[in-house]
């Protein structure tokens, strides 16, 4: 896999989600076979468009990557392995956030959960429900890697 296929169609010709130089060196040592893979993330994300460049930025880091759009799915992405994080949208269509925030819960996986953010009160109330961190979205376009590779230390213990 090279860094092109992590790279858009746009007029700037990379995303910032990938563009990180952290993921530069997470991605030459694993295309040197230095890294293994890290784990599993779970991405509970309705935006198809979104969706893909979350996961882009994952598999760059070398995290496999299973996708849920429905509570049913996600609770069967939880179920089907061990899983290192779950990256929430709060706002995602149809889904129950808290629901899936109970169920990672159950199952000690971190989660890291984001929304707009004009939904202050949106955003206390995942804080509340026990996500281990929740973000405005433009927080986690700029700083996704980070936050990814900085899961490795969140415990559910």
């Amino acid at each position: 896999m090279s860094l092109e296929t992590c790279r858009p169609a746009n007029s700037s010709g990379t995303s910032p989600l990938v563009r990180s130089p952290l993921v530069h060196v997470i991605l030459a040592s694993r295309m040197s076979g230095n890294i293994s893979a890290p784990g599993r993330i779970v991405l509970v994300v309705t935006d198809l468009m979104f969706e893909s460049r979350l996961a882009a930025a994952a598999r760059a880091l070398g995290y496999d990557i299973a996708a849920a759009d429905t509570a049913e799915q996600a609770r069967d992405a939880l179920r089907s392995g061990p899983a290192t994080l779950l990256v929430l949208d709060l706002q995602a269509d149809g889904v129950s956030w808290q629901e899936v925030v109970t169920m990672a819960k159950e199952a000690a996986i971190p989660i890291l959960a984001y929304g707009q953010h004009t939904k202050a009160e949106l955003l206390r109330a995942a804080r509340k429900a026990g996500c281990e961190v929740v973000v405005p979205r433009s927080v986690l376009v700029a700083e996704l890697p980070q936050l990814i590779e900085r899961a490795r230390g969140w415990s559910r213990a």
